[in-house]
C-alpha cells in the first residue's frame, strides 16, 4: 500500500530530470545557507538591517534573472551556451567576492 502511494507522488520522469530536480535542490539549499551566514556576519559586524535587506532583495533578484535567462538561453539555444554562461557568471562571482 505504501509504495503505490509513493509511485503517485513521485511521477514517472527520466533518471535525467530526477538528477536536475536534485541538482536544483542542493543549490537551492546552499544558496539559501550562504544568504543566512552572510546576513547574520553583516548584522554582526554592526551593518543597519537596511543594508542586510538591500543584500537579501538584490539577492531574490538576481536569482529570479538568472533562471530567467537560462530557461530563455536554454530556449533559444543549446545546453553549451548555458553551461559556457554559467562559468562566465560563476567566474565573475568570484571575483567579485
Amino acid at each position: 500500500m505504501a509504495s503505490r502511494v509513493f509511485t503517485r507522488l513521485r511521477p514517472d520522469l527520466p533518471v535525467e530530470v530526477w538528477w536536475v530536480i536534485g541538482v536544483n535542490t542542493a543549490v537551492s539549499v546552499i544558496f539559501n545557507f550562504v544568504g543566512i551566514f552572510v546576513n547574520l556576519y553583516w548584522w554582526n559586524q554592526g551593518q543597519p538591517i537596511f543594508e542586510v535587506s538591500l543584500f537579501n532583495l538584490f539577492s531574490t533578484v538576481a536569482l529570479f534573472a538568472s533562471y530567467w535567462l537560462g530557461s530563455y538561453y536554454l530556449y533559444r539555444r543549446d545546453i553549451r551556451f548555458v553551461v559556457l554562461l554559467s562559468g562566465v557568471f560563476a567566474g565573475l562571482s568570484f571575483i567579485a567576492l
